[in-house]
């Protein structure tokens, strides 16, 4: 099987976790890029990152390399921010159709919700990447706090990947 593992991260919290699934799963690693980036500090960060996040806004992205047809689960990982999926995210949904594909996601975020995942998956779902029989759907939740805690994330991240590796 091959594996993807797409994410999105501005403060590195989502790419550790990222990495660490796409080295357990030896999965291609694919860095979305805002261009330009997002403000990083302030209100700016909040008003700009969140409204766009909230209204289901579109980041403008660096180019990156990725073709859907190369992989048989495609793994996405992205912070929470103001409840949605970021912007980044967006924008790889709506360039991406991933019908048919074993699908993963990744949420991390400081409260624990998973209003990112449940924003994903509409947004698959939306694209017509419905889970079946044939295309399973997994997911992970995670904090930053428990992001920061490398042996709680190991044993989540392992688990996750396990859970990937019972879909095929």
């Amino acid at each position: 099987m091959n594996y993807a593992v797409v994410y999105y991260s501005m403060d590195g919290h989502t790419k550790g976790v990222a990495t660490k699934v796409a080295k357990k799963l030896s999965a291609k690693l694919v860095r979305l890029e805002c261009n330009p980036p997002y403000p990083k500090t302030g209100a700016a960060k909040f008003l700009k990152g969140g409204s766009d996040a909230l209204f289901d806004r579109q980041a403008k992205l660096a180019p990156y390399e990725f073709d859907e047809r190369d992989f048989d689960v495609v793994v996405l990982a992205s912070p929470m921010w103001a409840g949605k999926a970021s912007p980044a995210m967006n924008r790889f949904l709506h360039e991406h159709v991933l019908a048919h594909k074993r699908i993963g996601l990744v949420s991390l975020s400081k409260s624990g919700r998973d209003g990112c995942l449940v924003d994903m998956r509409r947004k698959l779902y939306e694209r017509g990447a419905l889970p079946t029989a044939d295309a399973p759907l997994e997911s992970l939740n995670l904090t930053e706090e428990e992001s920061g805690n490398e042996a709680e994330m190991a044993g989540r991240i392992d688990n996750f990947c396990d859970r990937l590796g019972k879909l095929l």
